[in-house]
Order: structure tokens, then C-alpha cells, then sequence
């Protein structure tokens, strides 16, 4: 009996390792790999958002109260949004193009970039956008106050997300690498022939893929010369009121995070029958599509954790420095998960003080918005925060 516990318990031992072993390889061979614009077609497409219309007046009728209940459960009102959507998209012009770009010998991996193109500028400015977790570019008011500005302007959409997402996928919105997201950024510099980004803009989730880019791109040059940032997700946001360990952000740190190496794909978030109240308060303001923009609480798994855990260490540690200004938009106040349109209940707006004053040696510049929601992009006139 002894000799089988042993042989059990060196067995299981070694398996583990094995396996830890594998999955670290795996993303530093991963993060090492290099992209190349050849492998992608390039496809472009009108984009099938009545944000990015040229008709102003385009928008939903449906009743949307139903959002602001996060315990009901009625897909068959998501359902109605995605019918009534379809409905208006007939037939819509825009000054917005996305281009896809297709991976030739596998055509689920794709990612998209959405720009204006009736007011590309010779020899302009560069600004670059990267969207948060469960979300697309649709702001194009901000969009035309760039260009407006001299700006040219681009946004990108990674893998499994924006405009080459599906929300039903349980991979939506996930990736396992930020630093390999770094490749689908290059690959859109040699497209656009980019040779420097004046301004880095990313919200929530793409702030923090901001930071990490920006420390990658500025460690040898200052190829990034600004950045804005919308709530950036810079640490995780646990319910300050509960007393469960399971709910608190030392689960989240130190158990649910190493998982990432042992079951990397087990998702850890319902993906059907909760409504997403971290996007009700912006569906009621831009009738976003609820084919890119999911109107349910999306999957997450622990590798999707991991990798954020890791950043968060990084910059937490300080171990980042962007050496360019920054400019960090955040909210007055945070409430945990409630629905709300004058807070972020996404994040904490103490980390992303806390945390926000570590990331440049350049300067740091905070900017409390009154009564904001969480994507402060959408409650400000970006001119004010333009050199």
C-alpha cells in the first residue's frame, strides 16, 4: 500500500512538472516566434457598425432598461438587440474602412485593423488604439478629433476579438501572450508603413497591452512618443465587501493564476445567462453591435488570467518604464459590479493611481472625470489632451 501511495504521489509529481515544464517553453518559444506580413491577405470591408455610419441619426428603439438588472437573465432580449441591428445596417456608408487580415494557411487566425480613409494624411501623425477585453473600436467621434488634429488613425482588433470576434466563441476575447500580440502590431507598422506612433491610445485591457508595448518599443529608442490611457487594467478588482477567499483578489493571484500552466483552457467564468453590466452603462450611450461587443459576461481562462497577473507583477514591481508621457484617464469613483453610469465598476480607481505612477520615468499625468464610466474615451473631448 505504501509503495503505491509513492508510486502515485512520484507520479503525479512528475506529470505536473512535466507539464509546467511544457507550458512555459511553449510560451517563451511562443513569444519569441516571429510574424511576417506574408503569411496574411488583406481584406477589406465596409464596417457593419451604425457607430462608424455616416448616418448620425441611426440608432436602437428598443427598450434597454432590461440592462440595468444584472440578475435577469433574458437572452431573448439579446437575441431582439441582434435582430433589430441587423434591421438598420442596410445599406450604410461610412468614412470608416476595417482591413482583415487572414493568415493564408489558417483562416481562423485574423485580426483587423479599422481606420478612416477619406481623410488619410501625407506624412501626418500616427495614433494607434487598443481596445479593451470584450470590446471593439467604435468611437468615431474620437476617431475624427485625431484626424481632425492631424492625426492618422488606426485601431486593432487581436485575434478572437472587434471585428473578426464571434461572441459565442468561448475563446472570445482571450489571448494567452501579451508579447506576442506585440507581433500583429509590427506586421501593422511594415503594412501601413508607419515609422513612428505620435500617440498610443488603449483602454482597460489595451492600456495594459499599451504599457507593455510601449516598454518593449521604447527600451532602445523612443519610437512611441505618447501615451493615453483610459482606466488601464493594472490590477485586479475583487468585491471589497465580501469576506469569501474565493471572491477575493488573493484567489485570483495565487490560485487561479498558476492554473494557467495546468489547465490553460478550463473556463472559470459562465459565458451564457449573465448579463455583462460592465458594458450595460455604454450600450445605453452608443448602441454598440452585440456581434463584437458581447452583452454577456464573456469566458475567461486561466491562462487569459495568468498572463495579466504577470503584467500586473511586472509593472507592480516596477519593472516597466514607457520613457514617454502619459497621460492616464480614470473615473471620480469605482463601485464593485453594480450598474452604474457615473462610476467604473470595472476597476479600482486607487490601483490604477497606485500603480499608474510606476509605469514612465517620463512624465505621468492623472486625470480624475468626474462621473465617468468605465471607458473614459467615451466622456471626453480628446482634443483637451492633445500636445
Amino acid at each position: 500500500m505504501y509503495e503505491i501511495i509513492v508510486y502515485t504521489t512520484v507520479t503525479t509529481l512528475v506529470v505536473g512538472v512535466t507539464t509546467f515544464l511544457y507550458k512555459y517553453i511553449s510560451e517563451y518559444l511562443q513569444s519569441n516566434k516571429k510574424l511576417s506580413i506574408t503569411e496574411f491577405d488583406v481584406n477589406s470591408v465596409v464596417p457593419d457598425d451604425i457607430n462608424l455610419s455616416n448616418n448620425t441619426k441611426v440608432s436602437l428603439t428598443i427598450d434597454k432598461t432590461i440592462l440595468q438588472n444584472k440578475d435577469n437573465t433574458d437572452i431573448t432580449f439579446i437575441t431582439t438587440v441582434i435582430d433589430e441591428y441587423n434591421k438598420l445596417n442596410k445599406d450604410l456608408t461610412s468614412d470608416f474602412v476595417v482591413d482583415i487580415f487572414i493568415n493564408k494557411t489558417d483562416s481562423q487566425n485574423k485580426f483587423s485593423v479599422t481606420k478612416l480613409v477619406t481623410t488619410i494624411i501625407t506624412n501626418s501623425k500616427v495614433a494607434l488604439y487598443l481596445e479593451g477585453n470584450n470590446d471593439y473600436f467604435y468611437n468615431a467621434k474620437m476617431a475624427y478629433s485625431l484626424n481632425k488634429k492631424g492625426y492618422n488613425f488606426y485601431a486593432i482588433s487581436f485575434p478572437n476579438s472587434g471585428f473578426t470576434s464571434n461572441v459565442n466563441d468561448a475563446a472570445f476575447s482571450s489571448f494567452n501572450n501579451i508579447e506576442f500580440l506585440f507581433q500583429y502590431i509590427e506586421i501593422i507598422l511594415e503594412h501601413y508603413k508607419i515609422k513612428q506612433i505620435d500617440l498610443l491610445l488603449g483602454h482597460s485591457t489595451g492600456g495594459l497591452i499599451s504599457i507593455m508595448y510601449a516598454n518593449y518599443k521604447n527600451s532602445k529608442s523612443q519610437f512611441i512618443k505618447k501615451c493615453i490611457l483610459s482606466s488601464p487594467f493594472l490590477d485586479w478588482y475583487a468585491d471589497p465587501n465580501s469576506t469569501s477567499f474565493t471572491e477575493s483578489e488573493t484567489f485570483i493571484e495565487e490560485v487561479v493564476t498558476p492554473l494557467g500552466l495546468v489547465v490553460p483552457k478550463l473556463n472559470v467564468k459562465s459565458i451564457i445567462g449573465l448579463p455583462n453590466t460592465i458594458t450595460c452603462q455604454e450600450f445605453n450611450e452608443i448602441n454598440f453591435n452585440p456581434k463584437y461587443k458581447s452583452l454577456i459576461v464573456a469566458g475567461a481562462y486561466p491562462e487569459w488570467i495568468r498572463t495579466i497577473t504577470l503584467a500586473h507583477h511586472q509593472i507592480q514591481n516596477s519593472k516597466i518604464d514607457i520613457k514617454c508621457p502619459v497621460d492616464i484617464l480614470h473615473s471620480d469613483k469605482s463601485v464593485f459590479w453594480e450598474y452604474s453610469e457615473n462610476a467604473d465598476n470595472t476597476l479600482d480607481i486607487n490601483d490604477i493611481t497606485k500603480y499608474g505612477a510606476l509605469i514612465s520615468s517620463s512624465d505621468i499625468t492623472f486625470h480624475k472625470i468626474t462621473n465617468s464610466i468605465h471607458n473614459c474615451f467615451l466622456r471626453i473631448n480628446i482634443e483637451e489632451y492633445l500636445d
